[in-house]
């Protein structure tokens, strides 16, 4: 299956286990918007491998990276920022039926956290 269409990209920088989303939009063309902003950049598709690569610094080589795997409507992988800070992310594509527990479990090690993210899906640091 192509990546083409809309997504929401789930990425977690650091590996703190606070997701924060964002939605993306993978044209035909090779190319990607990020609909939350002006970043765009390019993506490229092989089998079940993604590779896509944001334009924020067009003169360079030092962009935030995505790599990962497809599985249908869900990808996930890792991802590399321009100035070196790593993480972690997974996709689902608009459409795409989900399912979850119907009962909430609470386990004694798992807390949730109600945070900003420190860093966009670029990878710049955002101001408070």
């Amino acid at each position: 299956m192509t990546a083409t269409g809309s997504w929401t990209v789930h990425y977690d920088w650091g590996l703190t286990g606070n997701f924060h989303r964002t939605h993306l939009y993978f044209n035909f063309d090779g190319t990607f918007g990020y609909l939350a902003g002006g970043n765009d950049g390019t993506w490229t598709q092989v089998e079940g491998l993604i590779l896509w690569k944001f334009k924020r610094l067009p003169d360079t080589e030092y962009n935030t990276v995505y790599s990962g795997n497809v599985n249908g409507e869900v990808m996930s992988g890792i991802m590399l920022s321009f100035n070196g800070e790593k993480g972690r992310w997974y996709a689902v594509k608009k459409g795409a039926k989900v399912f979850a527990l119907k009962e909430k479990v609470n386990l004694p090690y798992l807390v949730d956290k109600e945070s900003k993210p420190k860093l966009d899906p670029v990878g710049k640091k955002i101001e408070s």
